[in-house]
């Protein structure tokens, strides 16, 4: 890492903030754009991602000093997600190992990039929560396109599947609504190695099991096999049945008959 002197390293101590205040620096920050689905008050970026010449992620710095590149003309604007600045006079750095952990959320995505001492950025991405409402009007106005052409000819085993295709080449196939979530998560691990010197990633995936947890906290037996399918609706015409079996025809009120 380097500062904005030639040979001084970015983890020197920086110079006196001659005529800078932290409005300015306030302001700064407000401009960065926060990413699509990140509110201002999720995301906090303590540092600014720096990258050489050649493209090469180097170390973050601070951003008092990337004001400072940015106006002596030693460093432009490279991306704005996040944030990061190229050095025009500088290819190669010293980096530290930094570490990339997610909170893989169905909703909300928790991303943080630190090392074993700072933390240089920490952000909230919401993803889609309609994403299958969007496929399904896709679907309905691409079949509406297809009518408006009359002499067209009919579709005919002309295509394959994606299911198909997948099994072809050896991979799983995800329905559209979870295939988003996984390439969601890629583009955000992809979007942070390019400006910073990623070492290592951690992806936190919490399992749930709701008939394993009710098991254990009434308990009885863990269930196997079959046990899910035989939930507190088995054989019950409707969920009035369904109550009034669970609460023992009882009334929860008066506690009668």
């Amino acid at each position: 890492m380097w500062n904005t002197e030639r040979n001084a390293p970015w983890g020197s101590a920086p110079d006196a903030h001659e005529g800078t205040d932290a409005r300015e620096a306030t302001l700064l920050y407000a401009g960065m754009d926060h990413g699509e689905g990140v509110s201002p008050e999720r995301k906090l970026m303590t540092a600014v991602a720096v990258i050489g010449n050649t493209g090469k992620p180097l170390m973050p710095t601070s951003p008092y000093r990337a004001r400072r590149l940015l106006k002596s003309g030693r460093a432009k604007i490279y991306g704005y997600r996040p944030f990061t600045i190229m050095i025009l006079d500088r290819e190669d750095g010293a980096v530290q190992e930094i570490e990339y952990k997610s909170d893989t959320g169905y909703l909300h995505v928790g991303i943080s990039v630190c090392s074993k001492k700072h933390e240089f950025l920490r952000e909230q991405r919401d993803l889609l929560p309609d994403e299958r409402e969007k496929h399904n009007d896709r679907r309905k106005y691409r079949r509406t396109r297809r009518n408006r052409k009359r002499y067209r000819k009919l579709r005919f085993d002309n295509r394959v599947r994606k299911s198909r295709k997948a099994e072809k080449e050896g991979g799983v196939w995800l329905p559209p609504s979870l295939e988003h979530k996984v390439d969601a998560q890629l583009r955000l691990f992809t979007q942070a190695c390019r400006v910073m010197p990623i070492s290592s990633a951690a992806f936190e995936m919490g399992k749930f099991d709701p008939a394993c947890l009710k098991a254990e906290e009434s308990g009885g037996p863990v269930p196997q096999g079959v046990d899910y399918q035989h939930g507190g609706r088995y054989q019950a015409a409707t969920i009035r049945a369904a109550v009034f079996a669970r609460d023992g025809h009882t009334c929860l009120f008066c506690a009668g008959g």
